[in-house]
């Protein structure tokens, strides 16, 4: 047994002991803050039921250092603890922000992109449409103006054909060129 210890009795000795060991428990629990926090406050306890003489005065002032010591590290961890996690959480809500934001951002680049397409498709196949016509324009025989405002063509069967071919084929083009989804 320690130096202070001689003189005592076998139980005031094991208390002591223990309140000095639930004391040193508690340093453990700067990992765990609230057992340390607990174990300080019990080697506290345990410390100040024993009688005061010159044996155990000195070990009491360990306990009770140790137990000061025990329950400052056990707040500031569980002070350490929370910051962690609240900083956690907070970073898990920007990010969650962040990949909305992504998400978000792709869906309208989709949505312009689609659009996009859509508008040089319709592009693409009005200018086919046109080259029809103005093929069908260059090589009538005659060009005859109706009454709704229209004019209609005559050509022989081999430029309607042509027209046609020349049409399906820059339609397909397009087609080809600015897919639809």
């Amino acid at each position: 047994m320690d130096e202070p210890s001689k003189g005592l009795d076998k139980e005031t000795s094991r208390d002591l002991n223990k309140a000095v060991n639930m004391g040193i428990a508690s340093i453990v629990g700067a990992i765990i803050p609230i057992i340390g926090l607990l174990l300080a406050i019990i080697a506290l306890v345990m410390g100040s039921n024993v009688p005061k003489n010159k044996h155990t005065e000195g070990k009491k002032r360990t306990v009770t250092t140790i137990a000061v010591i025990g329950i400052v590290l056990s707040l500031l961890s569980g002070a350490g603890y929370y910051a962690y996690y609240h900083n956690v959480q907070k970073q898990a809500e920007v990010d969650r922000q962040a990949q909305a934001q992504q998400v978000q951002q792709a869906q309208q680049a989709e949505t312009n992109a689609k659009s996009a397409r859509e508008l040089q498709l319709s592009t693409c196949l009005q200018q086919s449409e046109d080259a029809y016509w103005a093929y069908v324009k260059a090589n009538a025989t005659s060009a005859t103006p109706q009454a709704d405002g229209t004019t209609m063509y005559r050509a022989y069967q081999p430029v309607w054909d042509t027209a046609d071919n020349n049409r399906t084929t820059a339609k397909n083009e397009c087609y080809r060129r600015y897919p639809s989804l």
